[in-house]
């Protein structure tokens, strides 16, 4: 099925958004600013993973047409993998990252959003895939 062009995606709006969070954890500047880039760098990765799955859904609809909306839970646990387990590799393993400070990074109350990353990730699919299938029963496509 498309599910080479879902890690594509994934790769694509994961890498893009861990160059902009290493800009600003590795500049040398004021913690405001790089606090600022680490929340751009969030939300630009938030917003390239809604695009995906309106791209993907887009796609997919053409061949799958109603079977998609299953195909999109798919997609979005496959994403949810791929973030969980990369984010383990490349700060713990690479960076040497303790386990601690990495599920800091899924805490809402310190002001990261990579929880909520996670929660577009899996849910924008579905989401996205159940819009087109009603406007489709509608007959607006």
């Amino acid at each position: 099925m498309y599910f080479s062009r879902v890690i594509g995606y994934w790769c694509l709006a994961y890498i893009l958004g861990m160059i902009f969070d290493l800009l600003g954890s590795f500049s040398e500047i004021s913690t405001n600013i790089s606090y600022l880039i680490h929340l751009y760098a969030s939300l630009f990765t938030i917003i390239l993973f809604i695009f995906f799955s309106y791209y993907w859904t887009k796609q997919a609809f053409k061949k799958l047409h109603y079977a998609v909306k299953n195909a999109a839970w798919t997609v979005g646990i496959i994403w949810v993998v791929l973030t969980i387990v990369s984010d383990l590799l490349f700060w713990h393993h690479i960076y040497g990252v303790e386990i601690k400070t990495l599920l800091r990074l899924y805490s809402l109350g310190e002001g990261n959003f990579r929880l909520l990353l996670l929660v577009v990730q899996i849910f924008a699919p579905r989401i996205i895939a159940g819009i087109k299938v009603r406007i489709y029963r509608k007959g607006r496509i």
